[in-house]
């Protein structure tokens, strides 16, 4: 069996914890075990200022910058060989930190330093807030060029332990795809439901909403045949086509505060036909937890939430995304960290509200770290380059309503073509009622097929749930682990 790749940490102590998290990340991207400590003997590489350190002869040597790693440096795109990277501004033009670069981006630490006045309640901010730093942040996955930068080096230095990388995807596939939707709104007769729609019709005079309420009085004591009630018609339109999605459910745990934006019609207050669910479980669809917006600010309630959806569904809910993708904005990894101590395996919330692009720079999962206790979090997060909202939708005085954006459009499809380029993920995010294809949402099914159907019809991608997806990539990471370490 191959060996592991010996990297020697000659870094301040501080920084062994973050930079072995960093070189684990891309260990995953090269598929290479990777066993980096310090003080090791017969090194293939010395990252670090080795200084104290006897010279070690013809070993590779990554630059290691120490600026880069404070959370106040400047940093920068530069051209590193074919690669776009993400460097400290002021560093040597010759000697950029790749690792720092790498572990900086998936820390989101630049979207940290997004100034207050640009933040709403929420805190969260609009992606044009980081394009004042660099649109590469949004537009590239930087991520992986840092790995594929860093790669070409050890290919020339030590290219038998490189030569045969563990597979990214099953069954050979060079890229992957999920399809997952967002359920807030659950029916159009229930009666917050009818109740918002009817004041939109009357104080708006708005004939979409009057139409709204006429099909949701048709169907108020039906919940089944509601067309919002969408599962059924998302298992027909899915199953023709060999695919299996995600819904994540929308719940507000009853200790967390409400907010204006929270749903009207969610799985806590709406009467539903569990067993509706419950099969599409058994025939392979998957349901997961979409928190409301102030969850994380109570205690326990990720827990809570997720044994009430287990239990009524049957199956244990493994994933979750955040209800206008509102986990912790400030400090992402205390909400990754209450996720992973509720039991939750991944979260899907790692994505642009407003605009299509690849957050934290990068289109691969990747297991959070915890700057507060300096350790990995045991979560798998899987970035989310695509919703409707960026090409096909918009909000118009409080209703989703269909938008024709082809600017946006032909944006989004350099993201997908980049994402696969790049053997990444490419989770698509449709809302649910999507599929009635009627009303405002006339054309949004359409949109998603413009995307979705080449994906489908490419025999080099690997089409999961978010859960198989997530799983793979923690099984993945522990094999390429415990190869490291013997």
């Amino acid at each position: 069996m191959q060996r592991p790749l010996r990297i020697r940490l000659d870094v301040p102590p501080p920084l062994v914890a973050r930079a072995q998290w960093a070189l684990a990340a891309l260990s995953a991207r090269w598929g290479v075990p990777v066993l980096a400590r310090p003080g090791l003997a017969r090194p293939d590489v010395v990252y670090g200022l080795a200084s104290g350190a006897p010279p070690v002869p013809r070993v590779l040597r990554w630059d290691f910058d120490p600026p880069a790693w404070s959370p106040d440096a400047r940093y920068g795109r530069r051209r590193i060989g074919e690669r776009s990277c993400w460097v400290r501004a002021e560093a040597d033009p010759g000697a950029p930190d790749l690792v720092a670069g790498a572990a900086r981006l998936l820390a989101q630490v630049d979207e940290a330093a997004v100034p207050e006045a640009r933040r709403d309640a929420l805190g969260t901010f609009p992606a044009a807030a980081l394009e004042e730093v660099d649109a590469a942040l949004l537009a590239m996955p930087l991520v992986e060029e840092h790995a594929a930068a860093l790669l070409a080096p050890l290919r020339r230095a030590v290219p038998a332990l490189v030569a045969d990388p563990e597979p990214r995807w099953p069954d050979g596939r060079s890229f992957a795809v999920a399809l997952t939707h967002d359920v807030d709104t659950l029916r159009l007769g229930a009666p917050l439901e009818l109740l918002s729609n009817l004041a939109k019709a009357v104080i708006r005079r708005d004939p979409v909403s009057a139409r709204l309420v006429l099909a949701g009085l048709r169907h108020a004591g039906a919940p089944a045949a509601d067309p919002f009630f969408a599962f059924p018609a998302w298992r027909r339109y899915e199953g023709q086509r060999g695919l299996r999605s995600a819904f994540y459910l929308f719940l507000r745990d009853p200790q967390a505060p409400a907010a204006l934006h929270d749903s009207r019609s969610h799985v806590a207050n709406t009467a539903l036909p569990w067993e509706v669910l419950r099969d599409a479980v058994d025939a392979g669809w998957e349901f997961g937890l979409h928190p409301s917006l102030h969850a994380r600010r109570a205690a326990g309630a990720f827990a809570r939430s997720r044994a009430w959806l287990s239990e009524r569904l049957g199956r244990e809910v493994v994933g979750l995304r955040h209800h206008y993708y509102a986990f912790d904005w400030r400090a992402p990894h205390r909400t990754f960290r209450a996720h992973a101590a509720a039991g939750f395996r991944y979260d899907a919330s790692l994505a642009w509200r407003d605009r299509a692009g690849f957050r934290a720079g990068t289109c691969l999962p990747f297991a959070p770290f915890d700057g507060d206790r300096d350790r990995p979090i045991d979560l798998v997060l899987l970035p989310t380059v695509l919703m409707d909202s960026h090409v096909a939708t918009s909000v118009r005085r409080g209703t989703r309503a269909y938008l024709d954006n082809p600017a946006e459009v032909a944006r989004a499809d350099r993201l997908v073509a980049d994402a696969r380029a790049a053997g990444g993920l490419v989770v698509l995010n449709w809302h649910q009622e999507a599929i009635c294809d009627d009303w405002h949402l006339a054309g949004v099914l359409a949109r998603l097929e413009h995307f979705l159907l080449p994906l489908l019809a490419d025999s080099d991608a690997w089409v999961a749930t978010p859960a198989a997806i997530a799983a793979h990539w923690h099984e993945r990471a522990a094999r390429l682990q415990r190869r490291a370490v013997g």
